[in-house]
């Protein structure tokens, strides 16, 4: 699919396995869950597919261990420097380039993976497209294109834990009159990913993620809805 070429598929994960191991509790299993409420099931292994070859899987995969990298130093919200007067959250010195291409091949894996807790990933032909060849040549493009935002659950705000033991299905949402893509990443990041041609206002654009300047992260609490999706799994 990624490559074209007819070759033996092997197993891909979407979000890297590494992480899933990270988070697994000593004496649970984590949860996955889809906020249609039709699936959530316990993932010891986390979720995977085939739809690469073992020549693609590397390419695609390529920035997985910088992403591994990245949330293993931030997710605990103590990292980085603090926004001050600009709100809740931390700054993140990162590279743009391999940060943004591994959420963009995350995205594409989930697009590309048969497994029903990415069936509300559809990219459509137009952006599948655009996406794939910016993979192949490892170009992330400018801010706009595929633009990245990130968030991360603020734990003081949740005894309970939820985001370390739950992971939740990507999908579409539509925020701040623009189409993204929301996709959760154990450890309690959640990456928006836009798939809208229209420039982001300055007022949005500061929150994304740009070349030569450091990665702003905000902290937010769980929604209603997460928490009680995650609350209903975590007791069932």
């Amino acid at each position: 699919m990624f490559c074209g070429q007819v070759k033996g598929l092997v197993k891909s994960h979407v979000v890297p396995q590494a992480l899933h191991k990270d988070v697994q509790p000593e004496d649970d299993v984590m949860t996955m869950y889809s906020n249609t409420r039709s699936w959530g099931k316990k993932s010891p292994t986390g979720t995977y597919g085939q739809f690469l070859c073992q020549d693609c899987e590397s390419h695609v995969g390529r920035d997985d261990q910088y992403g591994i990298e990245f949330v293993r130093e931030y997710k605990d919200g103590r990292t980085g420097t603090p926004l001050g007067s600009f709100g809740e959250g931390f700054i993140a010195d990162v590279d743009y380039a391999k940060l943004k291409l591994w959420v963009m091949s995350m995205l594409w894996r989930a697009d590309a993976c048969s497994h029903e807790f990415y069936k509300r990933v559809n990219l459509g032909e137009k952006w599948r497209r655009n996406l794939t060849k910016s993979i192949r040549l490892r170009k992330p493009g400018c801010i706009d294109y595929f633009a990245v935002t990130a968030t991360l659950f603020d734990e003081k705000d949740d005894k309970e834990d939820y985001g370390q033991i739950t992971m939740a299905a990507p999908h579409r949402v539509n925020m701040f009159g623009f189409n993204w893509y929301r996709f959760y990443v154990y450890g309690g990041f959640t990456f928006f990913i836009k798939v809208d041609q229209r420039k982001l206002p300055d007022e949005l654009a500061r929150y994304a993620l740009r070349k030569d300047e450091p990665f702003t992260i905000l902290r937010r609490k769980f929604s209603n809805g997460e928490r009680e999706a995650f609350r209903q799994l975590t007791s069932g």
